[in-house]
């Protein structure tokens, strides 16, 4: 499979597992572990470390794609059932 990379928009002064958890739908496991192993980098090419207040406009996320495409999608079906009000169906 292969890695892509992917571009977000970043909130300035927001510790980068809180921004990940909140803005982007990765479980705090998956945050870790990519945080971990250095997949995760600011605009100048820099790692992003734990803990780390995010300083730039934009992050990278260096990541399998189909674990990504596979969290959007859960993502986005749970959120649209609660929308519809048949979320607890999931629960």
């Amino acid at each position: 499979m292969p890695y892509i990379k992917k571009e977000f928009a970043t909130i300035k002064g927001k510790k980068i597992e809180e921004f990940l958890i909140s803005h982007i739908p990765l479980d705090s496991k998956l945050t870790l572990a990519l945080l971990e192993k250095g997949k995760i980098t600011d605009e100048n090419n820099k790692r992003l470390q734990k803990n780390q207040i995010i300083k730039s406009d934009f992050i990278y996320i260096i990541i399998l794609q189909y674990t990504l495409i596979h969290k959007l999608t859960l993502f986005f079906i749970i959120n649209n059932l609660y929308f519809f009000g048949i979320g607890f169906i999931i629960k």
